[in-house]
């Protein structure tokens, strides 16, 4: 399959996703507390470790309590944030989700401009474990995106676990991937925890 397939294939399992009536979706919040409480079976997410986390958009389950817990229990998170100067995003990190977050870039909430960035690639004890939203995955931990391939570059030399953080519906059977995707090493939906072969 070329690339132009590739995107051709792609492009239909996103607009089939975006078809799913509003039943299929469960409620961002409802979903992310659910998730939350499987995250306590991951062992790589030990209290006091470095975190790149996510703000839900749209369908997306919500981790906002869960990383205000992680938070005040002393670990560190890192959030993405969009440089309009170079059109990629870097990460930067949060102390505070009430104070330190604006709308960004795709009416995403991101850190604070003027924080401090970490850009790929990164020390490898800074971040342990990565949480990432996607389109859908598969078992095997394909990932699909939005398009642009953001995460794809913002991950480029990342070290620690990639979890790709869903919702049951949105993980399918297979999909095409391009050489420069990167796959997950486990899933966490609101009723299960796939490590990905």
């Amino acid at each position: 399959m070329n690339d132009r397939q590739i995107q051709t294939e792609k492009e239909l399992l996103r607009a089939w996703l975006r078809r799913l009536p509003a039943s299929a979706w469960p409620d961002p919040a409802a979903a992310g507390k659910a998730i939350a409480k499987r995250f306590e079976e991951l062992a790589i997410l030990r209290p006091q470790s470095g975190v790149a986390g996510f703000m839900a958009c749209g369908r997306e389950p919500d981790l906002t309590g869960w990383l205000a817990a992680w938070l005040a229990a002393g670990g560190d998170v890192y959030l993405p944030v969009f440089d309009r100067t170079t059109g990629v995003y870097s990460l930067a990190a949060v102390t505070d989700l009430s104070t330190q977050l604006v709308i960004g870039q795709y009416a995403i909430r991101e850190p604070l401009p003027e924080l401090p960035k970490i850009h790929p690639p990164y020390h490898k004890e800074l971040i342990h474990a990565w949480l990432i939203p996607g389109v859908a995955f598969t078992r095997d931990g394909r990932r699909l995106g939005r398009g642009a391939g953001f995460y794809d570059r913002l991950l480029a030399g990342a070290n620690g676990a990639k979890i790709g953080v869903a919702n049951d519906c949105q993980i399918v059977d297979a999909m095409p991937t391009a050489q420069h995707d990167i796959r997950m090493d486990m899933l966490v939906t609101e009723s299960q925890l796939i490590v990905c072969e």
